[in-house]
């Protein structure tokens, strides 16, 4: 939310004026692919820890499994598939954005008796 609260503001400063839908989406999108950027490593972490004992990586610690994953696959192994969640990740995470942040000035509009 913090990254995504600081491109709305910088964009609708640039632009004086309220986003458009599309430039929510935009915000949205950039907000979701940092995030997803920073957390992959932790979350191919998890994956190998949930496999089924006979192919676990190291032992049920984060530490361990982070250390096992960088030393038989390369830092690169922290990032398997990471492609595709690129592709899919930030476009529904900017329409998730999106939609609340449009949700939201309708319902605080209709809530004031605006249009």
């Amino acid at each position: 939310w913090t990254i995504k609260g600081k491109l709305n503001e910088s964009l609708s400063g640039v632009r004086k004026r309220k986003l458009t839908a599309i430039e929510k989406l935009v915000c949205g999108s950039t907000a979701g692919l940092i995030a997803q950027a920073t957390t992959y490593p932790l979350e191919m972490v998890r994956r190998r820890m949930q496999m089924p004992l006979n192919q676990k990586l190291g032992n049920d610690s984060v530490e361990s499994t982070l250390r096992t994953l960088v030393r038989t696959e390369g830092v690169q192994g922290l990032f398997k598939g990471f492609t595709l969640n690129v592709i899919k990740g930030p476009i529904a995470i900017g329409i998730s954005f999106a939609t609340f942040d449009t949700l939201k000035e309708w319902f605080t509009a209709k809530s004031q008796g605006g249009k």
